[in-house]
């Protein structure tokens, strides 16, 4: 990444104010929310997510939370391109024109091993060093705060080339993607402490178990601070009722980071900080995969049309289903006409499918016992996924959990189990009120999202 970046001419070097934010949950949301405090403080500011998959790789980054211009992202990929096309090893000619299959074939390439052979940029590098060329040279006016969330741990991610952080942020730290960052707490957080720099002026943290948080700490100490525990806003300012505690917290921690940013002087207000309430913050920032909640609405607009709703959430390890768990709920308590429940899920091989399969049952016993709702299930395969969960054993292991059979529909593909157990209850004049719920992969999104898109009008709401 440092030679990629060096032969673009060090971007990374010039590059704003930054917020690194890193974590196994979260951080998306955390980013999402830090942007939009800024902004509406007056802050110019750029934010790079991810995961960030074709075709729109340029969603990766925003400036004041809006997607940047087709022309800029494609000329930052260009100088990119320009420098990975003259690596030790070149490709052979992409046969089709534009960044957008030139990324699409450096990921190909890498994944065929012309990575190992010449140690090439992988894509996220790639990608990764097109934002920063942006925002460090094309961006006109250049934005004050840059926010990165982290690809994946923290020490070795493309995303800790930037220079030491005005603020480093860790979410929770839970066990996730073992092979690659170790296979407990304490390793994971070794790895994602190496965001924290010498230099590092604040380090802010969810609440943490003893042994993570003495990582984190030592890390700190190291730059010459303290991390600090951030605690979830007091009920009258986190909109309680309508959120579930992790958001209440990735709010409260966002809230923190520009608060650190101001007491620092890295940003400049013309009058106090304004942190609004999470409800007005969450509207504004609605991300992609975080309970992100559509409405169907009905062509007749009568009194008594029952409501449909497709969400979608990229819950895909335990501590991310549990808290989609709570939002479930809270929804279900919020829209009592909503009585019947399915959840379209599907799991890579390399998550703690048992687990999150409890988790899920502990989820359908608790509505059922409440009598709120009927819940099934609908296990598939991801798409286009060759480390998916098979359906079937996907299907088996709810029901081990304690789900019953028949609340678990028949293991499928996502467009045959569409076409069987969901498309019906969709219907213009639904016999019940419905909520269609899709989760357990980021992968599995893509595709759901496009396949409803495309079929129906879905209005985005707040919950």
């Amino acid at each position: 990444m440092l030679r990629l970046l060096a032969k673009c001419g060090d971007p990374h070097m010039d590059l704003p104010t930054t917020v690194h934010v890193t974590g196994t949950n979260g951080k998306g949301s955390v980013v999402a929310y830090t942007s939009h405090l800024l902004v509406a403080n007056g802050v110019r500011t750029a934010a790079f997510t991810s995961p960030h998959p074709a075709p729109l790789y340029s969603d990766a980054l925003t400036v004041d939370c809006a997607g940047v211009a087709d022309s800029v992202f494609g000329a930052a990929v260009a100088k990119v391109k320009e420098q990975i096309d003259s690596w030790d090893t070149p490709l052979p000619d992409c046969p089709e024109p534009g960044h957008v299959s030139w990324l699409r074939r450096e990921k190909d390439a890498v994944s065929a091993g012309w990575r190992c052979a010449a140690q090439r940029p992988s894509q996220f590098e790639a990608v990764t060093a097109a934002c920063f060329y942006a925002v460090a040279r094309l961006i006109d006016p250049k934005p004050e705060v840059f926010v990165l969330e982290v690809g994946l741990g923290g020490r070795t991610d493309a995303t800790n080339a930037i220079l030491p952080p005005a603020c480093a942020a860790f979410t929770s730290i839970h066990q996730d993607h073992g092979r690659i960052l170790g296979d407990t707490p304490e390793a994971i957080a070794e790895e994602k402490s190496g965001i924290v720099k010498p230099g590092t002026r604040s380090v802010l943290s969810y609440p943490q178990t003893p042994s993570v948080a003495a990582i984190l700490q030592r890390a700190a100490a190291a730059s010459g601070v303290s991390a600090v525990t951030v605690a979830e806003l007091p009920p009258a300012a986190s909109d309680d009722d309508v959120f579930p505690a992790h958001q209440r917290l990735n709010y409260s921690l966002a809230a923190a980071i520009v608060r650190a940013l101001s007491a620092q002087g890295a940003i400049a207000t013309e009058a106090e900080l304004f942190i609004p309430r999470l409800s007005a913050v969450h509207a504004g920032s609605m991300t992609e995969g975080r309970f992100e909640t559509y409405s169907i609405p009905s062509s007749s607009a009568g009194e008594n049309d029952l409501p449909r709703y497709v969400i979608f959430d990229g819950a895909h390890n335990p501590q991310a289903v549990s808290g989609l768990n709570e939002a479930i709920e809270l929804f279900l308590a919020r829209h009592a006409k909503v009585s019947s429940v399915v959840v379209v899920v599907g799991v890579l091989k390399d998550k703690d499918v048992g687990k999150i399969c409890s988790l899920f049952s502990d989820l359908h016993q608790r509505v059922s016992q409440a009598s709120r709702a009927a819940v099934v299930f609908s296990p598939v395969d991801v798409p286009h996924q060759p480390r998916s969960t098979p359906s079937a054993a996907l299907r088996e292991s709810l029901i081990a959990s304690g789900i019953p059979a028949k609340a678990c529909f028949p293991a499928a593909s996502f467009n045959d189990t569409i076409t069987r157990n969901v498309a019906g209850l969709l219907q213009q004049k639904p016999a019940k009120g419905v909520a269609v719920i899709v989760t357990g992969s980021f992968y599995l999104l893509k595709t759901a999202r496009e396949y409803f898109s495309s079929r129906y009008s879905l209005v985005r709401t707040v919950r």
